[in-house]
């Protein structure tokens, strides 16, 4: 990094367990990269800070306490104002108590730290070439990246432009509020860059991979309140931005559209009880805005008994889990590829209920002897033989899907991996991590 210093500021609330995932996996990682760690807790109880004091005679990392009923957003403008910081820092970059940049990631990040860039963009989901790319033009930044810039852990900021001379109270009293609250930081990232003279950005795109996400992380707020998060919060943030940022219809569907891509999506909203005809008449003259499912659709669906639905996907699922256990009868060794959320959620499945499973394989090489969840964990390499014995469940997120199944296509017969998605997402709202289930 040379003398340029960087801080990762993380907001946290009642997650110990996230947080210790977090410094086990990643402290190390940060830390030799000469990166300084920082926690903003409102917790209620003692045991987030507990824990982190535990850490902090290792250096490089801090400790703020906050008001347990400050919302995340409200300590993300904290940390913008440098609330906490013990010194002065070149860039900050806020992020997820439940995200982990791996180690490749970061070193390519701090690479590209250089004071000519107001803002970094770390991109691990969009549909562009890994590469980096410079980008001046906001609204060509808004239209590539906006969908990104939502998230914790993705905007790496330029203190010396990004964050001085800003009108605190101005913004705080714009966007500290609903229904805008929600995606205040995407607020100031695009009303402080058109505030600017000169704008400079770099994206860097990188694999899904490159991040791993705490298992721990079953929920978010996103579940009960995607649809005025959406609906009203994220298409209000983006229309109300300044006329120089120009494809804001765009930007406002490609977003809310992974939210919203299908009819299936909203028959698992409204399985869970989020999704109903009073909030399909609510958002009626929105919906146009959000998603390619037509309002008709919408409507039939917001009219579809939670009893009835329930029941069908009771059948899908034990259709599926029939085609698994044929699957694992068929074959000698059962190996759950990916040792992610999915992998452990795959593992626990089968343990849970009594099927095949002799251990993990990854893409990468692993120390000899590395076991998780009490089995082996190996590097996937092709088979020498073509008996192909093992037979390999694909339990990685869907962003990392194709590559592997791409692995195992050139490697093994098609009879010999399972993957099926929506298998895989029953799985996950079975054992409460109903966030991941978008789609």
């Amino acid at each position: 990094m040379g003398t340029l210093t960087m801080a990762v500021c993380i907001p946290t609330y009642e997650r110990r367990d996230i947080v210790e995932d977090f410094l086990n996996n990643c402290y190390d990682t940060y830390t030799a990269a000469g990166i300084d760690l920082y926690f903003y807790d409102s917790s209620m109880g003692n045991d987030t800070q507990t824990l982190i004091q535990e850490w902090l005679p290792k250096g490089q990392l801090h400790y703020i306490r906050l008001p347990s009923d400050m919302h995340p957003n409200a300590k993300a403008y904290k940390i913008f104002q440098g609330y906490g910081l013990e010194k002065e820092y070149d860039f900050i970059l806020l992020s997820s108590d439940g995200l982990q940049h791996k180690g490749e990631m970061l070193s390519q990040a701090i690479e590209c730290l250089d004071l000519k860039y107001d803002m970094i963009i770390l991109d691990w989901i969009g549909e562009q070439n890994e590469g980096i790319q410079a980008i001046a033009n906001l609204d060509e930044l808004m239209t590539s990246c906006a969908y990104h810039m939502t998230s914790f852990g993705a905007v790496i900021l330029n203190t010396h432009t990004m964050l001085r001379n800003v009108d605190w109270p101005s913004y705080e009293e714009r966007f500290l509020k609903e229904p805008l609250i929600p995606w205040s930081h995407v607020c100031y990232y695009f009303w402080k860059a058109a505030e600017m003279e000169k704008f400079e950005s770099l994206v860097l795109s990188l694999p899904f991979r490159s991040v791993g996400f705490s298992m721990h992380k079953k929920d978010s707020v996103w579940t009960e309140t995607v649809f005025p998060y959406i609906c009203e919060g994220w298409v209000q943030t983006i229309e109300s931005l300044p006329k120089r940022y120009i494809h804001k219809d765009r930007v406002i569907f490609d977003f809310s559209r992974d939210y919203f891509v299908n009819p299936e999506c909203f028959l698992q909203y409204r399985r869970r009880g989020i999704f109903s005809y009073q909030l399909c008449k609510k958002y009626w003259d929105i919906w146009k805005k959000v998603t390619p499912v037509s309002r008709p659709t919408l409507l039939a669906v917001s009219l579809v008994p939670q009893k009835w639905l329930n029941g069908l996907y009771k059948l899908s699922f034990c259709r599926r889990l029939l085609r698994l256990k044929k699957f694992c009868n068929s074959h000698s060794k059962i190996v759950v590829y990916g040792k992610g959320t999915q992998g452990y959620l795959y593992g626990k499945f089968l343990m849970d209920r009594c099927l095949k499973l002799d251990g993990f394989c990854v893409s990468h090489s692993v120390p000899q002897g590395e076991q998780f969840m009490g089995y082996p964990v190996h590097m996937f390499t092709k088979p020498e033989t073509d008996s192909c014995e093992t037979g390999y469940i694909i339990g990685v997120a869907s962003g990392n899907a194709p590559e592997v199944l791409a692995t195992l296509q050139a490697a093994v017969p098609g009879d010999h991996f399972f993957l099926d998605l929506k298998l895989s997402n029953e799985i996950r709202y079975q054992y409460g991590y109903s966030f991941l289930v978008i789609k």
